[in-house]
């Protein structure tokens, strides 16, 4: 990856984490330059729901844990992932 496109994924990113925080949304964590997009991972909330109407979030994961079943959310904002993981039996 050049210089420019990691300019270009953070540029891209920091709109995602901005769309999210003026919606009430926690950011956990958010890598660019990784992956061919960048990756904002995000706290599971009631809110989220905002997020499955508006940007037609999928399940692209399963598994279990230690804290039961969950799932794997993801979402794309104007080319950035956003993903949460959700429990969904404890």
């Amino acid at each position: 990856m050049t210089a420019a496109e990691l300019r270009d994924q953070i540029a891209i990113a920091l709109q995602a984490v901005s769309w999210l925080a003026g919606n009430g949304i926690k950011p956990l964590n958010q890598q660019a330059g990784n992956f061919a997009k960048p990756v904002i991972l995000i706290e599971h909330s009631p809110k989220c729901q905002l997020i499955r109407l508006r940007l037609g979030a999928e399940i692209v994961g399963r598994g279990t844990s230690e804290q039961g079943r969950w799932l794997r959310w993801q979402a794309e904002k104007n080319g950035c992932l956003i993903e949460w993981f959700e429990v969904v039996t404890p």
